[in-house]
């Protein structure tokens, strides 16, 4: 015959045994983490394994729950989630097997129930810890705690296996050393080809604190060069110059003959009215006053062409010298950026070389941390020390080194 019965199969010091653990695991978690999607909840009824499953809460916050179906877990403490949930399979009967073989429905006593997280959805380390990444929540767990986990602040580096790693490290950084005094020698040479273009005293264009004697007879060949440049253009101008004043000349004493001949034209016209001069005389002074107008027109033409000459020689030299800027100021930029790069990439490598054992080659300076703590749905948590701030599942950690220079430079 089928009933319902409540669950009681168990010897009373074992429900008094089971009584106090629920307490106690009640009593600790009363400052429980609230629930959200990613935790992991197990739930078991003693003496009923098959109702043993292990859920995971789901994005919307519900989880599937044994008995109970599907339960809104999330923003709910574990002893909140164990309350609703308990009060719901205590309703609900499930058929078992009975001592005798014959199958029963039974009800669940609330004492039998129990039901824990069995992983919270873990905590990250991010920025300058030794080890970024993810870590186990455990609840409880301070900032202090969670970066002495991951090994403590400073940048991430991996181990070195052997001392032919670091030297080969050290290889490299000479490497990269040498590459930027090349470039920083390029800027230089650069930034003094530029000055001289824009006529500044180049014999004064200092080439970094030390500059070497090729670097020094590379710019005396650029400004002779430039200058040889420059002073054929000036030669070709005073030329053109000159002739035009030449030109000019000629076109004045023109302009009188012209003056000259248009009387003498004006007096045979006079003279041939009267009859008294030939009229072959008056076209011999047309002719005259003709030949001497064809030659002020050549002469005319040639000055134009000539001014157009030399606006176009002068102007063709700026746009030159212009183009030379552009080209230079090009240069400088890609080799700043260049330069920039390659001593990010020193820094960082100067700082491994140092962390893994090998003698600095910079001054080392001790850094100051910034801490901000991301949590879903509230303010983000800043701090510069390492307070004991308890942590909750999600939490996302992200520790910024700040050295002295960059604090300086903030507050200018």
């Amino acid at each position: 015959m089928s009933f319902i019965r409540p669950l009681y199969r168990f010897p009373a010091p074992l429900l008094v045994l089971v009584m106090l653990c629920i307490s106690s695991v009640a009593s600790i978690a009363a400052d429980d983490p609230r629930l959200a999607p990613g935790d992991r909840i197990s739930y078991s009824v003693l003496g009923v394994p098959e109702l043993d499953r292990v859920a995971t809460i789901g994005l919307n916050g519900e989880v599937q729950v044994p008995l109970a179906g599907v339960i809104d877990a999330g923003g709910l403490t574990i002893k909140e989630h164990r309350d609703m949930v308990a009060a719901l399979m205590i309703k609900t009967p499930f058929r078992t097997t009975g001592v005798d073989g014959a199958e029963v429905w039974q009800r669940i006593s609330a004492d039998l129930i129990f039901i824990n997280v069995e992983e919270y959805r873990p905590i990250y380390l991010m920025g300058d810890v030794r080890q970024n990444g993810e870590q186990p929540y455990r609840p409880g767990i301070t900032l202090r705690q969670a970066i002495a986990r991951a090994g403590g602040l400073g940048q991430a580096v991996a181990p070195v296996t052997s001392e032919l790693d670091l030297l080969s490290l050290t290889v490299d950084r000479d490497i990269l050393a040498g590459d930027i005094g090349f470039v920083e020698a390029t800027v230089a040479r650069l930034e003094a080809d530029l000055a001289s273009i824009s006529g500044q005293d180049n014999q004064h264009v200092e080439l970094g604190e030390s500059p070497e004697k090729g670097s020094v007879r590379w710019l005396s060949a650029r400004n002779i060069e430039r200058q040889f440049s420059r002073s054929n253009s000036e030669l070709q101008t005073q030329q053109m110059e000159n002739r035009l004043e030449v030109l000019n000349e000629l076109l004045r004493s023109q302009e009188t003959n012209l003056e000259i001949e248009q009387t003498a034209l004006d007096r045979a016209r006079a003279s041939a009215e009267r009859g008294l001069t030939p009229q072959a005389r008056v076209t011999e002074a047309r002719r005259a006053f003709l030949q001497v107008s064809m030659q002020m027109l050549e002469t005319t033409g040639e000055i134009y062409d000539l001014q157009l000459d030399l606006a176009r020689t002068s102007d063709e030299f700026e746009r030159l010298q212009y183009a030379q800027r552009v080209e230079l100021l090009g240069q400088i930029v890609d080799q700043s950026q260049t330069l920039d790069t390659l001593q990010k990439r020193l820094n960082a490598l100067d700082q491994r070389i140092a962390m893994l054992g090998g003698q600095s080659l910079m001054p080392q300076v001790e850094p100051t941390y910034r801490i901000a703590i991301q949590r879903v749905g509230e303010a983000s948590i800043e701090t510069d020390r390492l307070d004991d701030v308890y942590l909750l599942p999600g939490d996302v950690v992200e520790v910024t080194a700040v050295f002295e220079a960059e604090v300086a430079f903030e507050t200018q």
